[in-house]
């Protein structure tokens, strides 16, 4: 080493080395409550350095863990084609999986098939599956099972809740992995339609609701029983799930309660991490909510003599003048009567002068006998409010008399024509675009009064990463990207 360099260094290590001997000199020359002060802060720079250190890289998500989720009541279908309750749903989307999954934004993205294509008239939709998938038992799944699975939900006997919707629609399986469906008329939501989980063909009708094997990112793995009751369904990951991205937890268990104080209970003592519905206060649990798209709307009918001008529909809306009407006729179905938005308008309406005959009913009372008469001036009642909802039962007029769906009974050549057009757009993204014309025409014309957007709340410990899903058809909807979901983690 050259003289400078030695020289150099030899400097460095003698201000180094007095710099340590005056250090640990130093405590002799300060007051005891200085040196406490030194340790204090010295101690909180450190946690503080240490926790953005962890902060500036983040957590990855790691794989491992057990998801505890606690239901009140017990399965009764563990089969999506008879699932009707939210822990069948629930089990089912865990166990199986549909041609088409419904992504974040609404909107259908391929899951067991990989592509589809629709025929010139729409009618026609040709699906293609995606290669080397395979049953929870290895066995290799074909297009034969997806006939299997829609052909029992058109087999009456089964008495699927899906039956009204498949049983004109004839399927045809092409090849291992391609079949193709013709519909009767073309449903514009048909592609929504084939998220059903899809059942084994070789395992046969008799075992459906017994043998649990499907194609999803969990499989069966056993259940407990406790006073010949079941307790919890135990669920294990599919090591040979065909996603890009395997689920990160390793296994799922569905604990079952009594009733829901039985349920609170286990969450508050931590032996499960979540159960749905909130109102359990504890700083260690998250609370979600998930929009189903069924919204309750006030609909103003068009027809009736208070309501046959756009004018008149403003002015009942917005306006602040005494209203001067006869006894308004009101039609409205058990839960929307509680609506806090329908509530609040009826108390304004009333503080301006307005009076109200209302009669109360389920929906499918009001479908079956009030609505054919249409004699309201007012009906409120749940309606399909998602994104890419087909406008045309509610919209067009030859839905505005009989049993049709127009609540509003607004008839309109302009609208029809852009209802038509949505009910045949092929493309989600058309069916959007005019979606969004269709509702512009109808907020104009002051038919109807958004209320509220059916909310599914559930509580979560905070150290359960998820994903979260904005809406949904059902509850069990909230476990659509259950395989981004974590509880261990890396740097």
């Amino acid at each position: 080493m050259p003289t400078s360099l030695k020289y150099f260094f030899g400097n460095i290590e003698k201000y180094f080395s007095k710099f340590i001997i005056r250090l640990i000199r130093l405590p002799r020359f300060i007051r005891p409550i200085e040196r406490k002060f030194i340790a204090i802060s010295s101690i909180v720079i450190i946690v503080f350095s240490f926790a953005a250190f962890l902060d500036r890289g983040g957590s990855k998500p790691a794989y491992g863990g057990t998801y505890t989720q606690g239901f009140v009541g017990e399965p009764k279908y563990i089969n999506p084609i008879l699932a009707v309750t939210d822990i069948d749903l629930s089990l089912a989307k865990f166990i199986y999986s549909g041609l088409v999954r419904i992504d974040g934004a609404g909107n259908p993205v391929p899951d067991i098939a990989s592509a589809w294509q629709f025929g010139s008239d729409g009618k026609t939709i040709t699906f293609t599956i995606k290669p080397n998938i395979y049953w929870h038992d290895n066995t290799n799944f074909t297009a034969s099972d997806v006939a299997y699975t829609y052909n029992l939900v058109k087999d009456q006997s089964i008495q699927s809740p899906l039956y009204a919707y498949w049983k004109d629609v004839q399927i045809q399986v092409i090849d291992e992995r391609t079949v193709t469906f013709v519909l009767k008329d073309y449903s514009p939501n048909f592609l929504w339609e084939t998220t059903i989980g899809i059942v084994p063909e070789h395992v046969g009708r008799a075992n459906l609701n017994k043998s649990f094997i499907g194609t999803g990112p969990y499989k069966y793995s056993k259940v407990k029983v406790k006073n010949n009751k079941i307790e919890s369904i135990i669920l294990t990951r599919n090591a040979r799930w065909y996603s890009e991205q395997p689920p990160y937890i390793d296994s799922v268990e569905i604990w079952l309660y009594q009733d829901r104080e039985s349920a609170i209970k286990a969450l508050k003592s931590q032996k499960i991490h979540a159960i749905d519905g909130n109102g359990v206060s504890e700083d260690w649990l998250n609370t979600y909510s998930l929009n189903l798209h069924q919204q309750s709307a006030l609909f103003l009918n068009s027809q009736s003599d208070l309501f046959n001008d756009v004018k008149k529909r403003d002015n009942f809306i917005n306006g602040v003048e005494p209203i001067s009407m006869r006894e308004i006729n009101v039609i409205v179905d058990n839960a929307s009567s509680l609506d806090q938005k329908f509530i609040d308008c009826k108390s304004n309406w009333q503080a301006r002068g307005a009076t109200f005959n209302i009669a109360i009913d389920s929906v499918d009372a009001i479908q079956k006998n009030l609505l054919s008469k249409r004699a309201y001036d007012i009906i409120i009642v749940p309606i399909d409010s998602s994104g890419y909802a087909d406008r045309y039962p509610y919209w067009h007029s030859s839905q505005a008399d009989a049993a049709g769906l127009n609540f509003s009974r607004y008839k309109s050549n302009d609208l029809d024509k852009l209802l038509n057009d949505q009910h045949k757009a092929i493309m989600p993204s058309e069916q959007k675009v005019l979606a969004l014309q269709i509702d512009k025409i109808v907020a104009e014309q002051q038919l109807v009064i958004p209320l509220s957007t059916k909310t599914v709340v559930y509580d979560i410990a905070k150290n359960i990463h998820i994903t979260e899903v904005a809406n949904g058809v059902s509850a069990a909807n909230r476990f659509d990207n259950f395989n981004l979901w974590y509880i261990k983690t890396r740097r």
